[in-house]
């Protein structure tokens, strides 16, 4: 065995890589989940249990990212060689990291579960789902507790290792290895082709069908992370020097596949933020050119996002706060519809607290908990 290879410098662990790959995917997920804590908590009202298990879910990936970024840092600074008492540390960091990438994609899938389940409703594929989910979280559950105890005190990993004190690895870890990053894409290939049968019956139009479409292929991206992972399984049980050498690419991947999946399923929830972005700009312009006052609101713009169109005003009890020409809803909207071909005419809809004199038939249809429709209020 050469001697550069019995002893890697830390200059040899991709610090650069893991620094900048664990801050860009830091970053887009704290934006994406920040942006969807405001559209489920404040925009829309329906703050459920997928956000709550995507806010665990992010908290874990931020701990993985924050160790990772420790360990870039000290790696970095100061350059030399790896005494054993430092390839030991940064072993133990590597086994925690790899149990928070384990725990993370566990309530990432629970999450993405609960998600999934308030858009479909035929019995089948519920079933898919809650059963996918189920295997991976027992499977996952198992294989953690195997990947963080798999040498014993996982502050000794390094030590025990090279005293062969560990799990073998052909005959126990590699096998292990291999069923849940085969588990973990099937999984999100589940997940993502599941809606689709779900899209293409839908009566939704074109744009939204793309939209939707988009948002589900982010998700497949990481699901290929996962199976990317998988080529540099045999590559770390060769050696303890090749575990160092590999672990960042094994890191490298797993944040990649995690921040693509957390910031794929927060974009599935921020149609109504787009949707009022888009409202108000388009209101902008129109009040521009024709001088009129037009009132603007997340609220109202969700409205208009679900296919209620023209020009609106907001009244009812206890309707909260008006600031600036943002309305604030919370207990009753009346959405007035001022259609051209019907002068005189308004059409009133209760968006918060229905009442069944004042329903129009299209609005009724749209109510009803179809597959489509559900669909659409999630996404």
């Amino acid at each position: 065995m050469s001697s550069d290879k019995a002893v890697p410098t830390l200059h040899d662990l991709k610090s650069y890589d893991m620094l900048a790959t664990s801050c860009v995917f830091l970053a887009l997920s704290v934006i994406t989940v920040v942006a969807r804590i405001y559209v489920r908590g404040w925009m829309i009202r329906s703050f459920g249990w997928d956000d709550w298990l995507m806010m665990v879910t992010w908290a874990l990936f931020a701990m993985t990212t924050s160790l990772l970024i420790s360990i870039s840092l000290s790696e970095i600074h100061p350059p030399g060689v790896a005494d054993p008492d430092t390839v030991n540390g940064i072993l133990t960091l590597v086994v925690c990291i790899f149990g928070l990438y384990i725990l993370t994609t566990i309530i990432f899938k629970l999450s993405l579960a609960v998600f999934f389940l308030r858009v479909v409703n035929q019995r089948w594929q519920r079933q898919v789902i809650i059963g996918s989910v189920s295997l991976y979280t027992l499977f996952g559950t198992a294989w953690l507790f195997v990947a963080i105890f798999q040498c014993g005190n996982p502050g000794d990993y390094g030590k025990n290792e090279a005293l062969g004190k560990c799990l073998p690895f052909q005959t126990v870890l590699r096998p292990l290895n291999y069923t849940h990053g085969v588990f973990n894409a099937v999984t999100d290939w589940i997940f993502a082709i599941i809606p689709i049968f779900v899209v293409r019956s839908a009566q939704m139009h074109k744009q939204q069908k793309i939209t939707v479409c988009t948002i589900l292929g982010l998700g497949v991206l990481g699901s290929i992370c996962s199976l990317v992972r998988l080529a540099y399984v045999d590559v770390i049980g060769v050696e303890l020097q090749d575990l160092l050498v590999s672990a960042p690419n094994f890191a490298i991947v797993s944040i990649i596949e995690l921040g693509l999946g957390i910031t794929a399923a927060c974009l599935a929830t921020l149609r109504p933020l787009f949707a009022f972005w888009f409202d108000k700009a388009r209101t902008g312009i129109s009040s521009s050119r024709s001088g009129r006052n037009t009132k603007t609101g997340p609220t109202a713009a969700y409205a208009n996002s679900k296919g209620i169109s023209g020009s609106y005003v907001t009244s009812g009890h206890d309707m909260g706060r008006k600031d600036d020409g943002v309305v604030t809803v919370t207990r009753e909207l009346q959405v007035h519809i001022n259609r051209p071909s019907d002068a005189g005419n308004t059409l009133e809809m209760h968006a918060m607290g229905p009442s069944p004199h004042h329903q129009h038939p299209r609005d009724t249809r749209r109510r009803s908990q179809s597959s489509e429709e559900s669909l659409l209020e999630v996404v």
